[in-house]
């Protein structure tokens, strides 16, 4: 999955009058997407972007083409800024400069072009993302008045072996599946096989069967729609979500979801997605109680094959049992906020 609204470029001096900004949408999906696959050359994460992927992440995240920025050096593409909108808030989804431009002021044109974006359209919060160990960027965001607001984590647990990941793994018959067909995944990478299919009864068919019931547990992990759990949403979210892993994202993606307690009020429940690059991305944690976050938790740690959670927020009751499910942090993010 992709970490967003990460930034390439610092400070510096510039002083290039061909510099000028011009929509995203006045441009093809073509030459936005190798713009933002220019801009992220060098860059703590690997990001290559063709346009139906670029289309992907506009659809799951709401990016608002027309207050979406590309820098342009007379001709020559040099740097790209995302914005997307939902109401009255904003969040930046993508923002870099081209190798050869950073450290020449253009990173600070382009943020004080965006912000005037997000004040044309009279949003009142603008957020993002940067990863703990980019200071510069940080700085960067910094000088434009934005504040770390809390920590957003990215966990990873290798595949479960032996003993463990039988407990789990395989049998999709263990699985108590809906007879609801899923909805899209919210990662942008994810492709149709991680996607269910379905009998001709319409019951959900797994399509990679990694996750069973475990019968030492008293209630097992069923299978639903993820539009049906995610209608409980608010109830089971004590800490507010990252913008990709919020409502509207998640209700575009390709998922699967599992939930514990009764269907019509679950107790706690999980959304996941297959990717491209072959891991499975636990897209939504939610729970009641602390007691039903420790056994969606457990049957998590159980599951057999290599799983990641992005942007789960540091005091999130799931993190710590997480942790002691296996899970290491590999990556933190700060999420940055500006009242605008």
């Amino acid at each position: 999955m992709l970490v967003g609204s990460s930034v390439a470029d610092v400070g510096g001096d510039l002083s290039d009058d061909r510099l000028r900004f011009v929509p995203a949408a006045s441009v093809s999906l073509e030459e936005y997407a190798a713009g933002f696959t220019a801009s992220f050359v060098g860059y703590h994460f690997n990001l290559t972007l063709d346009a139906a992927r670029l289309a992907r992440k506009i659809r799951v995240e709401q990016h608002d083409l027309q207050h979406s920025l590309i820098a342009y050096e007379g001709d020559e593409l040099v740097g790209v800024a995302a914005l997307a909108i939902r109401g009255e808030a904003g969040w930046v989804g993508g923002f870099g400069v081209v190798p050869r431009r950073r450290g020449r002021g253009l990173g600070r044109l382009l943020m004080a072009a965006l912000l005037g974006q997000a004040r044309a359209c009279r949003l009142r919060r603008l957020t993002l993302e940067v990863l703990a160990q980019n200071a510069a960027a940080r700085r960067l965001y910094e000088g434009a008045g934005m504040r770390v607001t809390r920590d957003l984590l990215i966990l990873a647990r290798a595949a479960a072996s032996g003993e463990e990941a039988g407990a789990v793994g395989g049998d999709p018959s263990r699985v108590e599946e809906s007879d609801s067909s899923n909805t899209d995944s919210l990662n942008a990478d994810s492709s149709n096989s991680g996607r269910s299919k379905s009998d001709s009864s319409g019951r959900s068919e797994s399509s990679s069967g990694w996750l069973k019931s475990d019968s030492s547990t008293s209630d097992s992990l069923k299978e639903a729609a993820p539009a049906e759990l995610l209608s409980h949403f608010a109830r089971l979210h004590a800490e507010p979500p990252a913008w990709q892993r919020d409502v509207p994202s998640l209700l575009t993606g390709r998922a699967r979801g599992f939930y514990l307690g009764e269907r019509a009020r679950p107790r706690a429940y999980a959304l996941t997605s297959e990717s491209l690059d072959g891991n499975t991305y636990i897209s939504d944690l939610a729970a009641a109680d602390a007691a039903s976050a420790r056994e969606l938790s457990a049957a998590l740690g159980r599951v057999a094959c290599v799983l990641r959670v992005v942007n789960e927020p540091e005091h999130s009751p799931f993190v710590g049992l997480l942790l002691a499910h296996g899970f290491a942090e590999t990556e933190r993010q700060h999420e940055m906020t500006l009242e605008l």
